[in-house]
């Protein structure tokens, strides 16, 4: 991973890969990157890496439609939400 020479707006992070690029988020004490797809896979198989991103935009939690993995239910007790596909990981400076 290499910084990005270049990024445009106040609070613009970004990191070109081998892969693709990746938009994320600067803060006065560093930078984050979230929910970035590392790898896929069907129910009960083994993860595939993953080898072309494209232009990812890693600015937010949900990503580029990605959801958050499966979280358990907080306020009624009885709706979970997420996904169970959440090979995903958020990279911070």
């Amino acid at each position: 991973m290499t910084a990005a020479t270049t990024c445009v707006g106040f609070g613009c992070a970004a990191l070109n890969l081998t892969v693709g690029s990746i938009r994320g988020n600067a803060w006065w004490d560093g930078q984050e990157f979230l929910a970035i797809p590392y790898a896929t896979a069907s129910r009960f198989s083994p993860p595939v890496l993953s080898s072309h991103l494209g232009n990812f935009d890693a600015t937010n939690i949900l990503g580029d439609g990605h959801d958050a993995c499966l979280q358990p239910p907080y306020t009624d007790l009885t709706t979970s939400y997420g996904t169970e596909d959440c090979l995903i990981l958020n990279l911070c400076e």
